[in-house]
């Protein structure tokens, strides 16, 4: 249980250091401020989501079928904005 604590306690000190290095490159480049935001938020829910599968892996339980789910909703996340952008009004600009 101690070795779980010090495990989440290590990952969301991480994961809000990535969040913060990623806010001050985005920062770097006058990016929109919506746009840092939205893209810090999606980062930290994706490491925070791999941070319980990991935890959860550390208690044994098994997170195979978890990673296969997470890895085919990320696919069809991915296909769907690759479609969105393929039929966008703003192709002429690419």
């Amino acid at each position: 249980m101690l070795g779980a604590i010090i495990l989440y306690s290590v990952g969301r000190w991480l994961i809000s250091l990535a969040v913060r290095t990623v806010y001050r490159a985005l920062a770097g480049h006058k990016m929109e401020p919506t746009l840092m935001r939205f893209i810090g938020n999606l980062i930290a829910v994706i490491l925070n989501v791999n941070l319980v599968i990991a935890i959860l892996s550390y208690f044994g339980v098994q997170t195979t079928s978890s990673a296969a789910l997470l890895a085919d909703a990320g696919l069809a996340i991915g296909s769907a904005w690759g479609g969105l952008l393929a039929t966008s009004p703003l192709e002429s600009f690419w």
